[in-house]
């Protein structure tokens, strides 16, 4: 067998074609039973899950990166590959690690530093913080709104599927 894959740890899944627009292929798979049983179910852009009430349906449809350029035809069917658990991990750390440190840096920044004087410096200290998150999230907005417009998160279409 041949092992076409793009990533070192990923998951492929067989998809149709429903359109093409700009190098990025629009699929569609539909939900099998071990989907539910799959440990990356919760996070996977290749189906839906039932724990999220959009997304409970019978046939998903999914945006795919096209790197290779592969000529693909509305109906087609395609492999597509998915990045592994590591995806999950960075995805992690952006969305919950980074508001969390720069919350704690405010804290600090706060207590040590700006506020050190003032009666109430714990007060003052975790209010900061507290800015300081927001303005982490919408940091993590905008990263996230980057990446979905260069498709840095996109499931990748590895190639066609003989019928």
């Amino acid at each position: 067998m041949i092992d076409d894959s793009v990533y070192t740890d990923s998951m492929k899944e067989i998809c149709r074609v429903v359109d093409i627009k700009d190098g990025v292929v629009l699929v569609e798979k539909e939900r099998t039973s071990a989907c539910d049983a799959c440990p990356a179910s919760e996070n996977c852009p290749l189906i839906g899950h039932p724990s999220h009430p959009n997304l409970n349906v019978s046939t998903v449809r999914v945006r795919v990166a096209n790197p290779k350029n592969i000529e693909v035809k509305k109906g087609d069917e395609v492999l597509v590959e998915m990045k592994g658990r590591w995806i999950t991990t960075k995805l992690s750390l952006i969305v919950y690690v980074f508001p969390l440190s720069i919350f704690l840096v405010g804290i600090f920044l706060g207590e040590y530093t700006i506020f050190k004087i003032y009666p109430f410096k714990d007060l003052y200290s975790t209010l900061l913080g507290t800015i300081f998150m927001l303005l982490s999230f919408f940091i993590v907005r905008i990263v996230d709104h980057h990446f979905a417009k260069v498709g840095k998160f996109l499931p990748v279409l590895v190639r066609k599927v003989n019928k």
